[in-house]
């Protein structure tokens, strides 16, 4: 009975809640399935994820997943549709629709539903600002994490993907631990995580950034997995249930300038896209001793870049990818920054 009601939400806007692109000719990317991001080879203008007009159905193009709005909840919590999870993992994306108001929580009678006519929008929020995980929860999760040069040396079940991962794109432990930036998740069997943190999602998703508001708040986290290429399921991760929008990854340098301290003598501004971009751009700048502040984010985080309060006289290098969305995303940035000198700095490798 919930699934009924929970079928009435927008596709669009729960999509947009989570960081996915919704582009021109009824598109989506990434694909909540396979985590592809073209349609096809010769076409990388959509994503590959078309979906209808009204909003009733989608399909992934590059892995033939398909559903409704239930079922695309079900790829992104838990990568299968909702008729193959278990009663536990079902209750999850239940009581994910039951907070936006579509259907009650588990364990209330079915037959009791909430008027649609009175149903709250997904995208307009209930609270004052975005909904962010419990800080305490956070800030817990975040203290149990540990180094690169810890994690690589745990048992050979956790530590082996790990290594390999960063063998495979020439990351130092060493060099990543004195940035800062980035750190491990504990292993689902040594820590709890909170329930925003799906416990299966432990032995994939490790590496964690810290992610701020634009005022330099502690808002958030934002995982990278270390599956192999083959992996059909997202390469990222955002917590369970909580708007990822305007949040930022940033260095200790950008750290301050966010949260208004002076910054002197320092390089540039650099803005690049998504966290694998972020972890290499700032090994490089401390291998090579450059004083840059690095941020790093998507499209939800650009739109609100022009909030941090950035030095006159400081050049914005922009890093972000070189395809058809890094040329929007670049756009925008120079769009929102539009007192400073941009310069496109294109990250490679």
């Amino acid at each position: 009975m919930w699934i009924q009601y929970a079928k009435r939400a927008s596709l669009t806007s729960i999509a947009k809640s989570f960081d996915y692109e919704v582009l021109t000719g009824q598109s989506i990317k990434p694909c909540p399935a396979c985590g592809l991001v073209h349609r096809s080879r010769s076409d990388r203008r959509r994503g590959p994820v078309g979906f209808n007009r009204d909003e009733s159905g989608w399909q992934c193009y590059q892995c033939g997943a398909k559903g409704d709005v239930v079922d695309f909840m079900g790829y992104h919590f838990f990568q299968r549709p909702i008729r193959d999870l278990t009663k536990e993992e079902c209750s999850v994306v239940r009581d994910w629709f039951a907070e936006k108001g579509y259907c009650t929580p588990s364990g209330v009678a079915a037959h009791i539903q909430p008027d649609p006519s009175k149903r709250p929008v997904v995208n307009t929020p209930k609270l004052a600002g975005p909904h962010r995980p419990p800080f305490d929860e956070l800030k817990g999760l975040w203290e149990a994490t540990k180094t690169f040069e810890e994690a690589i040396h745990d048992a050979p079940k956790w530590s082996e993907p790990l290594n390999e991962w960063l063998v495979s794109r020439r990351f130092s432990p060493l060099i990543l631990d004195q940035t800062k930036c980035v750190r491990v998740l504990p292993n689902p069997i040594e820590h709890r995580y909170p329930d925003w943190w799906p416990h299966q999602w432990g032995a994939k998703y490790r590496i964690v950034a810290p992610v701020f508001e634009m005022n330099g708040k502690f808002a958030s986290i934002h995982c990278r997995s270390i599956a192999g290429k083959n992996d059909k399921s997202p390469k990222t991760r955002w917590p369970l249930g909580f708007e990822a929008s305007g949040l930022l990854m940033a260095n200790e340098i950008a750290i301050h300038m966010m949260r208004g301290n002076a910054v002197p003598d320092v390089h540039g501004f650099l803005i690049c896209e998504g966290i694998t971009d972020f972890m290499r751009a700032c090994e490089q700048a401390h291998r090579e001793s450059i004083p840059l502040a690095i941020v790093s984010g998507t499209s939800g985080s650009f739109k609100s870049i022009s909030q941090i309060p950035i030095p006159n006289n400081t050049k914005i290098f922009i890093g972000t990818d070189t395809d058809d969305q890094g040329d929007e995303y670049a756009a925008l940035i120079c769009d929102q920054l539009p007192e400073h000198a941009t310069y496109r700095l294109p990250l490679e490798g």
